[in-house]
């Protein structure tokens, strides 16, 4: 049998990544909406300020990494390692019913 840990990490790592993608775009949309939203003051808060050249890659990390932990732990519980598969049957009754 192969083992439920090696496709559990890849799981985490492919969540992850796909995660910090839907993130920056959430950060993008978030920070740079349409052309009719007027003057944005999360634009003007992200871009303005001459002292902080770098406050824009802090941004869209910070949703890359929000969004990849999130993917993260959406994991169905399904593809969980210690999750334990249980067959329903139809040929052994239940002993609720043996009781009735």
């Amino acid at each position: 049998m192969r083992s439920k840990w090696a496709d559990f990490l890849f799981t985490l790592a492919v969540r992850f990544i796909g995660g910090g993608i839907l993130g920056t775009l959430a950060g993008f949309l978030i920070c740079f909406p349409g052309r009719g939203a007027g003057k944005n003051q999360i634009l003007i808060w992200v871009t303005g300020d001459e002292n902080h050249p770098h406050r824009l890659v802090y941004w869209i990390l910070a949703w890359a990494i929000g969004g990849g932990i999130i993917g993260m732990f959406t994991i169905p519980y399904w593809q969980r390692p210690w999750y334990k598969y249980e067959r329903m049957t139809f040929d052994k009754p239940d002993k609720k019913d043996d009781a009735a």
